[in-house]
């Protein structure tokens, strides 16, 4: 069973946790570090999902070990400093495409296309600089193992849609509701 860090902010009002996450996402090296990232971001961001979650982790073979920022950086070998924020609109953004991923069709012909289409219509809805720059998180393959491992967990997939369903007043949830994902 691998062991992954899973990041959680000292204080609510800050989003260390989210940016070292997307980090992590963005520089995984094997399916479970792209399962692991996803599942981090995903239960950040959405309460609902949590019950679930760790019997999630667990069918996908993570273990998931609780790091608080800014608190027990240190003891991680984690500068704070060096960790990119973002604004609530950019991970409004990167929420509604971790969300979608376990439902995604992901192939060679698709990702980058529907990804990039998804990303302007996001950025007028929330607001943020169409020249501002949001790229597909995870590579293809990575992308398409996040979906093989958590598109097959039916608990998971159920308990994001009722999260979808129940959410339909949350800004995240609205875009993914827009977009028909």
């Amino acid at each position: 069973m691998a062991s992954l860090s899973f990041y959680e902010n000292d204080n609510p009002a800050e989003n260390l946790a989210f940016g070292l996450t997307l980090h992590e996402a963005a520089h995984a090296q094997t399916s479970m570090e792209a399962v692991g990232a996803t599942l981090s971001i995903i239960r950040q961001s959405w309460s609902g999902v949590r019950v679930v979650m760790d019997k999630a982790c667990s069918f996908a073979g993570i273990r998931m070990i609780s790091v608080h920022l800014p608190s027990e950086a240190e003891a991680y070998c984690i500068n704070p400093a060096e960790i990119l924020l973002y604004s609530t609109n950019e991970m409004m953004i990167y929420n509604a495409y971790f969300m979608m991923l376990p439902f995604m069709n992901v192939s060679n012909n698709n990702y980058e296309e529907s990804f990039n289409r998804w990303i302007t219509e996001l950025k007028a809805i929330v607001g943020v600089p169409n020249d501002t720059d949001i790229r597909p998180v995870l590579t293809l393959e990575r992308a398409a193992d996040v979906r093989q491992v958590l598109g097959a967990n039916i608990k998971l997939c159920r308990t994001l849609i009722k999260c979808f369903i129940d959410g339909r007043d949350v800004p995240t949830m609205y875009l993914i509701l827009y977009l028909g994902l």
